[in-house]
């Protein structure tokens, strides 16, 4: 199940990617942008099998 997931450097550019789409989304509400960084990561590692 493992092959569902990235490795480096796939993995940091995506999630590059995912922090500045967030940013851009919420760009002038900066109170939202790092709940939501939060909340990307949170789903990230509870989507990944134990």
């Amino acid at each position: 199940m493992d092959d569902y997931f990235l490795e480096e450097p796939d993995k940091s550019d995506f999630e590059a990617m995912v922090e500045e789409a967030i940013r851009s989304c919420f760009a002038g509400k900066e109170k939202l942008i790092t709940p939501n960084i939060n909340a990307f990561y949170l789903g990230k590692h509870k989507a990944r099998p134990n």
